[in-house]
């Protein structure tokens, strides 16, 4: 049986980008971008120092929704409630004369912005920095990966929450997310998912190892049942497809892996996943991949951000179609009517997924800046999608901005993000025998990705330089591929 691809890029060329003050007060955390769940499809919110605002992409219209006496690390959005944490740092701690044993303690705010309430409950859940939130089970319950090395989980009621258990793990937790083997139904594409009961639930959790860390409930709580083994670095972000029957890991050193739910005691014996999708840029922090997503299962889509300037995209219909968006926002004084130079900086030119093809750019209806009184000048984007297979060749020597010299220790070097206090252009690790350190970083970073339903599918980018909307290429997704059977 052999198969005629179509050159059809997965994403619109041309993009819209909302300038935005998106705050990085990590700079390994990268999961700041989520979907308002309770405002349909139109609506994000992201971090702005103390502040969680609200952007609706349809209008350019901003808003902040909370403010926070802390400056979060991690945001989740699902229904009416909304979820903030960070870590309670010495300055805070000063302010509201907290004693220096609570000032590195996770933090933690939560609010029903239906009712305009926010919860009551304990202001400190963790011992260190709390990296990541997972709200689940109807907004009625929420996990959060904290340094202490455990997950705690809070049951949230109408006006308060409160912490019901905590698992523990080896090392700290970075993220985590919640799936049940037997929920086939596909959760709503800009939430993550619900579990409508303990009964067959499973965590899917990653930290400071390369270790991949899958729990159930059992008669004494929740325990670690599967370890499935990696030869990554730490794991950073992972997500579960709206089947229910996959899920994916994404890990600093590049490289992100997707596996079959029903297949966990394979994996844990050394089976290998069903895909796994490397970086275009191997053993540089511009490449660590930081966060991951999925689109809704009519779509079939997994989006991996790099930390700098590109996102994978790769369908799960068809593995060998990986394709990679690659972007660097225009300054804010970039007219509405001009682009950014991105072609400068383009894969090279025997890219079948070129930016001159019309299947490869189709036109993106970009938001009025004049439709709401609270709405933002909205600017144009250019963006470069090639396979792929494109950068195989030229991967190796995208490195100017990088110092290398050899190591010859014997033994893994562990950076834990939980001890790293170095800006990242002063940031090294090892990846095999060698060593590698960074000079410059030049591009546009990226905090977030997610999906939104707008006009079609649209994958929502943040960086920082703003918000940024790309159109999924929706009529690709509905072409069957021809097959000739032999």
């Amino acid at each position: 049986m052999t198969r005629d691809v179509p050159s059809r890029s997965l994403i619109a060329t041309r993009g819209s980008l909302f300038p935005s003050d998106i705050t990085i007060k990590h700079w390994q955390l990268r999961d700041l971008i989520v979907p308002y769940d309770a405002a349909a499809y139109d609506q994000v919110l992201y971090p702005s120092h103390a502040t969680v605002q609200r952007l609706d992409i349809a209008t350019g219209a901003k808003d902040p929704l909370l403010k926070l006496d802390f400056e979060p690390r991690c945001l989740a959005s699902l229904g009416p409630i909304v979820a903030a944490g960070g870590v309670n740092d010495d300055s805070l701690a000063a302010e509201s004369g907290s004693s220096s044993s609570s000032a590195h303690r996770g933090v933690l705010a939560i609010a029903n912005t239906r009712t305009g309430d926010t919860l009551t409950g304990p202001q400190y859940v963790g011992e260190y920095i709390n990296n990541s939130i997972t709200l689940y089970n109807d907004c009625r319950q929420a996990m959060i990966c904290n340094n202490d090395h455990g997950i705690h989980l809070l049951d949230i009621g109408p006006a308060s929450y409160q912490r019901v258990d905590r698992i523990a793990f080896p090392t700290s937790l970075n993220h985590a997310t919640i799936l049940t083997s037997s929920n086939t139904s596909a959760a709503p594409a800009s939430s993550q998912p619900m579990v409508p009961s303990t009964q067959g639930e499973t965590i899917v959790a990653v930290g400071d190892s390369p270790d991949i860390f899958i729990c159930n409930p059992g008669r004494d709580g929740w325990q670690i049942s599967h370890t499935v083994k990696t030869s990554s670095d730490c794991g950073f972000s992972t997500a579960v497809h709206p089947s229910g029957l996959m899920f994916a890991v994404a890990s600093q050193n590049g490289v992100a892996r997707l596996y079959d739910i029903r297949k966990l005691h394979n994996y844990a014996q050394g089976s290998q996943p069903l895909v796994e999708i490397q970086t275009t840029r191997p053993n540089t922090m511009v490449g660590a991949f930081r966060c991951l997503k999925f689109s809704p299962g009519a779509v079939d889509l997994m989006f991996v951000s790099e930390h700098n300037e590109r996102v994978h995209i790769l369908d799960i219909r068809d593995f060998d179609n990986h394709q990679i968006l690659r972007w660097n926002g225009p300054d804010a004084t970039t007219a509405m009517s001009s682009t950014s130079d991105m072609t400068n900086s383009a894969p090279p030119s025997s890219s079948s997924f070129s930016s001159s093809s019309p299947l490869t750019s189709p036109s993106l209806t970009l938001a009025s800046s004049t439709s709401s009184s609270n709405s933002h000048e909205t600017f144009h984007m250019e963006g470069v999608i090639s396979g792929y297979d494109d950068y195989r060749t030229s991967m190796f020597n995208d490195r100017a901005h990088l110092s290398h010299w050899s190591g010859t220790s014997s033994h893994t070097m562990h950076l834990p993000h939980s001890q790293l206090h170095q800006p990242l252009f002063s940031t090294a690790y090892r990846s095999g025998s060698s060593y590698y350190m960074y000079g410059a970083n030049n591009g546009t970073d990226i905090n977030g990705i997610c999906w939104s339903d707008l006009n079609g599918g649209s994958l929502i980018v943040g960086c920082d330089k703003g918000i940024g909307v790309w159109d999924i290429n929706a009529n690709a997704r509905k072409i069957c591929e021809k097959y000739d059977m032999r």
